[in-house]
């Protein structure tokens, strides 16, 4: 499978991910295999509409509701920067197409999910009980594009990701240093204004999501 995408990561980092051809027997392995039951009750036949659907209808979808959900923040908080959302924004429109062609809508959305809750909640425990600013808040959005970012360097962790769109890198070495950077700058107190401890829940998401997927 030959996909090419380019990609701007919510770190700020402008870079493309390209891709030459799916790992063997990668995808398969984290689909649903061809002996699975079909049917099984109300969840079961839920996600299979779910599958069903054009792809286009959950990539456009969860942007959208993202775009909703900033904007009705920004209305009433005045907290958010538009910047940042757009980064998000891009980040997600280029990565997540080849994430879904991966794990098909409904597990897409199932690690999406994933990624924005443990991002909030790490963010959470992190400001309140090791920082002890519970005043420190938290959105989601950048979180659970990590997790699909980091998801994506776990099945091609080899895909070159070109940092501004000139520096080629490993994605697994690229999520490496977004880790470790991120990580960094929570203890430190670093780039505030960021929830760094809320990207590095979101990177922890996605890793746990496909070892999950692979046990």
């Amino acid at each position: 499978m030959n996909v090419i995408h380019r990609s701007l990561f919510s770190s700020g980092t402008l870079a493309s991910a390209r891709v030459s051809r799916t790992p063997p027997g990668s995808r398969q392995s984290l689909q649903r295999g061809p002996g699975r039951p079909q049917g099984g009750g109300g969840w079961q036949n839920f996600r299979e509409r779910l599958d069903a659907l054009p792809t286009g209808v959950i990539l456009w979808g969860v942007l959208g509701i993202n775009g909703a959900v900033f904007a009705a923040w920004q209305y009433t908080y005045l907290k958010a920067k538009l910047d940042h959302f757009l980064v998000n924004a891009f980040s997600y429109y280029f990565m997540a197409p080849t994430v879904i062609q991966i794990l098909g809508n409904a597990r897409f959305l199932g690690l999406y999910l994933r990624g924005g809750i443990i991002c909030s909640a790490a963010s959470v425990l992190w400001h309140t009980y090791i920082k002890g600013n519970p005043n420190q808040s938290s959105v989601g959005a950048s979180g659970a594009i990590y997790s699909v970012l980091a998801f994506f360097a776990c099945v091609m962790p080899k895909a070159s990701i070109y940092i501004f769109g000139i520096v080629p890198m490993p994605a697994w070495a690229f999520v490496t240093g977004i880790f470790l950077w991120d990580t960094s700058s929570a203890i430190l107190d670093k780039r505030v204004g960021t929830d760094t401890a809320g990207h590095v829940g979101g990177l922890l998401a996605g890793i746990l999501y496909f070892l999950r997927l692979r046990a």
